[in-house]
């Protein structure tokens, strides 16, 4: 895996190291060893897919401060690539939330 550091300290876009022949291509998606030699947990907690049906869908991930906090990692099988942003405004900011930074 190919990690490139993004705007976010601790944040990283994984790009799947390709080992290819005639046949197609492998590439491997997770590895324990490498997210760890970067400080980050392995251990996977829950595991989501997310379709939008409209072009242009923009979601979003709650950023969580300790002891809430959890590594996470998303894939994009199609489309634009993950964007790195850290908004304190949002419209889904819950102060009351243990979890909240605001």
């Amino acid at each position: 895996m190919i990690f490139h550091d993004l705007e976010i300290p601790g944040a990283y876009l994984l790009e799947p190291e390709r080992k290819e022949d005639r046949r197609g291509f492998f590439a491997r998606t997770f590895c324990r060893d490498e997210l760890e030699d970067r400080g980050l947990d392995p251990a996977v907690v829950q595991c989501n897919i997310s379709v939008n049906h409209r072009r242009g869908t923009v979601r979003g991930m709650h950023w969580q401060a300790e002891p809430y906090c959890e590594v996470k990692l998303v894939r994009c099988t199609a489309g634009a690539k993950p964007m790195s942003s850290i908004r304190s405004a949002s419209s889904t900011t819950r102060t009351s939330s243990p979890a909240s930074v605001a």
